[in-house]
């Protein structure tokens, strides 16, 4: 047993075609073969270049040796197998029990001696100290989810200066090379945009009636190469196909971190803007999607002149989709019941010394309307 083992047991834009995207999902009951494969998954597209683990830099370094191609292929581990920490950047939040969730069932279906803790977003201490402790205890691979990217520096230094590799989960714009993964941040924007661009198109509302209003959290995302892609990729797109006038858009607006804050700038801009006969209101994840359709709400509006869309096809909000009337009308599906399909491969194969992308796109499609939202639940809940 190595060092890290024992201290850590001691302590415990790619651009894609997503109709050519296959998934592909595996399990089996007798598992009698050391590091079978037990669960896989394919991906919309991967970025070079592909990195392996040095040990002897403590870093990630570019390889050309490395296959033509790369899926998400999880094994079961043995007695002895690597140690994983997986931060997770929250444990309350509807879309993170859907993610976390996803990890427990596949490291407990693959054996895989994994910890999860939690970076309890909004904070902006806790990950910098979890990050001590996660490295204290020299665990052979960290998936580590961090919202702010501004955390990264500390956070990546102190793992790195442990000697202990880390994945980009959500592939935040940091400094460090090492592997991420992600949904593309411009084509979730596509896909949203044109799930509303369908319902406004059944709907049949005049353009010259549409308003739009973005809402935006700077402190986790500004600029190029970070979420806010996706809100810039959903207004080009509304631009390109429906025309909605720039006097009648909010542009990006700051929604805070959390509901209540996005409610009440969502109340605020409706408020100031009474003439908006209709409205589109967009975020990238649910969290805030759903404050916003409750301001609209609470503003009189119903699922006849307001469609509110999000991104993160949490149950929660699926279910919210289903109801009649709902303002909550599109959503993105990012797949997150099998990224811990995803996280743990990856981990497994940084510890075997196996080469990885730098970043893979794990893919997104579009739900649109309640009977897109019932069915993706009812596909979940036969999954589990």
């Amino acid at each position: 047993m190595n060092t890290k083992r024992s201290a850590m047991r001691n302590s415990q834009l790619t651009v894609t075609v997503l109709a050519a995207l296959t998934f592909m999902f595996a399990a089996t009951v007798s598992l009698a073969q050391d590091g079978e494969i037990v669960a896989q998954r394919g991906y919309a597209g991967l970025s070079e270049p592909w990195l392996v683990w040095d040990e002897a830099s403590c870093s990630f370094k570019p390889t050309d040796d490395h296959p033509d191609s790369y899926s998400a292929q999880l094994r079961k581990a043995d007695d002895d197998g690597p140690i994983f920490v997986y931060a997770s950047a929250d444990t309350t939040l509807p879309v993170q029990k859907t993610i976390n969730g996803s990890y427990l069932k596949y490291a407990e279906l693959s054996g895989a001696n994994m910890t999860m803790l939690s970076n309890e977003y909004p904070s902006k201490t806790k990950p910098i100290l979890l990050a001590k402790q996660v490295a204290a205890m020299k665990p052979d691979v960290v998936i580590s989810a961090i919202w702010i990217p501004a955390l990264y520096p500390p956070v990546g230094k102190t793992y790195l200066d442990a000697c202990v590799p880390f994945l980009n989960m959500h592939n935040m714009p940091i400094d460090f090379l090492v592997p991420g993964f992600q949904n593309s941040f411009p084509v979730t924007g596509v896909v949203l945009a044109d799930g509303v661009i369908r319902v406004v198109r059944e709907k049949g509302w005049p353009i010259d009636e549409i308003w739009l209003m973005v809402c935006g959290t700077p402190i986790v995302a500004q600029g190029p190469g970070t979420l806010e892609d996706v809100l810039t990729h959903f207004i080009e797109r509304i631009d390109s196909e429906l025309g909605v006038p720039k006097e009648q858009q909010s542009g990006i607006l700051d929604c805070k971190e959390d509901a209540m804050g996005a409610r009440t700038v969502a109340t605020d801009w409706l408020t100031a803007h009474p003439q908006a006969k209709r409205v589109i209101a967009v975020y990238w994840n649910d969290l805030i999607a759903l404050a916003m359709a409750q301001a609209l709400k609470q503003k009189g509006y119903t699922s006849d002149n307001a469609i509110a869309a999000g991104g993160d096809a949490s149950d929660a909000a699926l279910e919210v989709m289903t109801e009649p009337g709902a303002i909550l009308q599109v959503n993105a599906d990012k797949l997150f019941p099998t990224w811990g399909i995803i996280g743990l491969s990856m981990a497994q194969d940084v510890a075997a010394g196996r080469p990885v992308p730098s970043y893979v796109d794990t893919g997104v499609g579009a739900v649109v309307g309640a009977e897109e939202a019932r069915k993706m639940l009812d596909d979940r809940a036969q999954s589990q």
